[in-house]
């Protein structure tokens, strides 16, 4: 008979009347004590994870996901009620999470595109989220040191750094405080039987569906908590989850149509062609593993964990070690039934939240993410929890209580230390791939995603190392071919900007926009034959394409096809009545051809749509130049400058104006920022304006 069982015998034969004393109750003074330390200990877990996190406070924003979910998303910019149907009718990143992004649209209301709010709310949410853990818990098993111990690993563990720190992942933090706050009041009608609390559990769950779809094991996991409340588990019991399974089903095939929009479908497919449902299937038991081990050493830490590489067409040895791996701790789960339910329940808790991001069915483009043991992680914690309890408190292990304590406390600095020297990972994208590379130096993401950092940054030579480091990891890596085209571009090194556009072509044929640039570098060389081929290449196989069209429209006029360059020119016009560029173009050929009418009505038609266009405005003014139109010709040439204040060329034409006006000057005020701009000029006209 257990100490417990003994003091409630105890209880029912001692004398209950008035005035006799009852020592199988507390009397109420120790009771408020008792709050009190539980009031104190919910403070030091909150002050540990302020001090764990706090520095994410003056982050950057990072190039994964933040430029579409925040930076260049308009939805988020305002409380329309059009943009409030946006946010709530559309999929973002391919989910479905319209209450996160009404908390992103209330950070840019505050500070606009200030990265401290976003990141500032993300943080309260993971402070409020450790609180409500610590509640949650609290409640679960009327015990501070498992409420704790629970509460302060999941505020300072370092595997939840990516769902804080990253603010992309807003969903994480957001569904997670829907999610324990609905457990909590599952908890009280649970315990009230109250249907006002059974109603609000239910709409607290659907605001968390609303935030992530991960929510949807929470149907599940109230089941597991009914199991551990030594509640009997039989149809009769599961006819109040019966709604929780419906939304979860709803909102599990709206997260698969999410998915899809964002070509998750092809993506699966791609993934079906390499490896086989043997391999997913060791892949599965991998990423369990992978989870608790990160849990436990969270060392080698990555914000993408890609797909392995197959070597002689087999998986690395540790993927078919993993599931014998999982059957030993299946098997050491089921053996502790014999202690009691606490193990089991942990670690249903723990498999029911992680169970959905598995990858046994590939939903996204890596094997694991540390941000899914958010939630799921506190299975484990509260196994944790139930443990250090179990040694404080048994007068069985006493010996053991000041080793426990010990080791408990320097566990939990020691997280806290990590977590804080860790999460600077995330301060801007550099510090995020670079950290990546550390841990997967042959892949060739993270060299990809720091380069468009650096390219981003004008640091060219970093971003044009990195490209080249990605291609070496994958030749076939498109995205980053292409940029490495582009950098050749910039330095006018068209040979290797044609070998890199010839690759895309050769490894995709229908990369038609390939074919554009590829012909426009053709025509810079002046192979003009090559260049009119690719161009008909767009045309013919493209007919909807007005690039196609107008670029050989140029070549036409190259070529001095005059007829042939109108007739494309007016085809590119009826695909795409309103591209500027079209008429700009048509417009240039007009001036060639001295028909300066309609020269001047294309230009006007151009900057019609597009007021920006500064070589429209350049060269309306030549043509009003030609014109002695002096005064319409400065106003477009200051426009120039406007849009370009570095534009030599409009500099020079606005200090010949002002020397055929006779204010010499002006004349020369220009004239001596042309030459500082790169424009050669004759000392005799400097002198003359002097």
């Amino acid at each position: 008979m257990s100490y417990n069982q003994k003091n409630k015998n105890i209880s029912k034969k001692q004398n209950t009347k008035p005035g006799s004393v009852n020592h199988a109750f507390k009397p109420s003074i120790p009771s408020k004590v008792n709050n009190k330390n539980t009031i104190y200990l919910a403070i030091a877990v909150l002050i540990l994870t302020f001090i764990s996190y706090v520095p994410c406070l003056s982050f950057d924003f990072t190039n994964l996901d933040d430029q579409y979910y925040i930076i260049n998303n308009p939805d988020i910019k305002g409380f329309s009620f059009k943009n409030l149907k946006l946010i709530f009718t559309n999929y973002y990143v391919g989910h479905y999470q319209p209450i996160a992004m009404l908390t992103y649209a209330l950070d840019f209301k505050l500070m606009g595109l200030n990265p401290f709010i976003y990141h500032f709310t993300s943080f309260l949410f993971h402070l409020v989220n450790t609180l409500l853990v610590f509640i949650f818990f609290k409640k679960l098993s009327s015990n501070n040191y498992v409420a704790t111990i629970v509460a302060v690993l999941f505020g300072i563990h370092t595997l939840h750094i990516e769902s804080v720190a990253w603010v992309s992942e807003r969903k994480d933090v957001s569904y997670a405080f829907f999610y324990i706050l609905a457990l909590i009041t599952y908890l009280d009608y649970k315990k009230k039987k109250s249907i006002k609390l059974y109603l609000i559990t239910i709409f607290i769950f659907i605001l968390s569906c609303m935030s992530k779809a991960m929510a949807v094991s929470f149907s599940v996991t109230i089941i597991a908590i009914d199991y551990l409340l030594d509640k009997r588990i039989n149809l009769k019991s599961l006819k109040d989850k019966i709604p929780f399974l419906v939304i979860s089903l709803i909102f599990g095939i709206l997260a698969i149509y999410s998915q899809r929009s964002e070509g998750a479908g092809l993506f699966i497919k791609n993934v079906s062609g390499v490896y086989t449902p043997f391999d997913r299937f060791l892949m599965a038991n991998y990423s369990f593993f992978f989870y608790i081990e990160k849990l436990i050493y969270p060392f080698n830490l990555s914000v993408l964990h890609p797909y392995p590489y197959k070597i002689n067409n087999t998986l690395p040895a540790i993927y078919k070690l993993a599931p014998v791996l999982n059957v030993i701790l299946i098997g050491l789960v089921i053996w502790s039934l014999k202690l009691g339910k606490k193990v089991m329940f942990g670690f249903m808790f723990f498999f029911f939240n992680i169970a959905q991001m598995l990858q046994i069915i590939s939903i996204g483009s890596v094997i694991a993410s540390e941000r899914y043991t958010y939630i799921s992680a506190l299975g484990l914690f509260f196994i944790v929890g139930e443990g250090v309890r179990e040694v404080i408190e048994n007068p069985k292990y006493k010996k053991y209580k000041v080793m426990v304590v010990a080791l408990s406390l320097a566990t939990v600095f020691s997280l806290s230390f990590l977590s804080y020297k860790h999460i600077f990972v995330w301060k801007n994208s550099e510090n995020l791939w670079t950290e990546m590379i550390k841990t997967y130096p042959k892949n060739e993401l993270p060299f990809f995603n720091r380069a468009v950092y650096y390219f981003d940054k004008k640091q060219t030579d970093l971003a044009f190392k990195d490209f080249c480091t990605a291609i070496e990891n994958n030749p076939n890596y498109v995205e980053a071919i292409s940029a490495r085209a582009d950098i050749y571009l910039q330095r006018h090194d068209n040979n290797s900007a044609l070998k890199d556009l010839s690759k895309l072509i050769q490894i995709k044929q229908n990369d038609y926009n390939s074919y554009l640039r590829r012909g426009n570098v053709y025509r810079e060389m002046g192979q003009n034959k090559l260049a009119k081929d690719d161009f008909m290449v767009i045309v013919k196989n493209v007919p909807g394409n007005y690039s196609g069209y107008m670029n050989l429209a140029i070549q036409n006029c190259i070529e001095g096809n005059t007829n042939e360059a109108i007739n494309n020119f007016n085809k590119a016009q009826e695909l795409s009545p309103n591209s500027p560029e079209i008429y700009s173009n048509r417009a240039n050929m007009y001036a060639m051809l001295k028909d300066y009418d309609k020269a001047i009505h294309d230009y006007n038609k151009a900057l019609q749509i597009n007021p920006n266009i500064s070589n429209s405005y350049l060269n309306r003014g030549l043509l009003k130049l030609e014109f002695k139109k002096f005064d319409e010709a400065l106003i477009d040439f200051k426009k120039v400058i406007d849009i370009e204040p570095n534009n030599a060329a409009a500099y020079i034409k606005i200090s010949m104006i002002y020397k055929e006006k006779g204010d010499k000057n002006e004349a020369l005020n220009y004239a001596m920022k042309a030459k500082a701009l790169g424009i050669v000029i004759e000392d005799s006209y400097l002198t003359n304006l002097r």
